[in-house]
């Protein structure tokens, strides 16, 4: 089953028929109906795409790649992106210790580079 199939089979659960779907999120119909064909929805705007993931409590970012994940609206969201960006500005502006024991320059940049290493492979398990 392809992925606007599987779309489509979660808005009609949830929503009983594309037109209720089309009203509650305020996209057309039409507009609905273009998306799910020959695999539309990869030349939708990102706006109905958030529209369309927002209703449902699915991933964008999930989406964007062919998959369908709920997203749990009680945890914030966190990019592993950002968090290592974050960690290498601290760690280039920052004494960071272990245990109470300073981390040596060179150790700092192990770390990060092991870090980036597993989001890397993290990155290329999903795909």
């Amino acid at each position: 089953m392809n992925i606007e199939n599987e779309l489509r089979d979660l808005i009609i659960q949830r929503y009983g028929t594309m037109l209720n779907f089309s009203n509650a999120v305020g996209i057309a119909n039409s507009t609905l109906a273009t998306m799910f064909k020959n695999n539309g929805l990869e030349k939708t705007s990102l706006t109905n795409a958030i529209k369309i993931c927002d209703a449902l409590g699915i991933s964008v970012d999930a989406l964007a790649v062919g998959k369908i994940i709920p997203v749990d609206k009680t945890k914030k969201t966190v990019h592993l992106e950002d968090v290592l960006r974050d960690m290498r500005l601290k760690f280039q502006n920052s004494n960071i210790t272990l245990a109470g024991m300073p981390v040596i320059e060179e150790d700092k940049e192990r770390l990060l580079f092991l870090m980036e290493a597993g989001t890397e492979m993290i990155r290329r398990s999903q795909s």
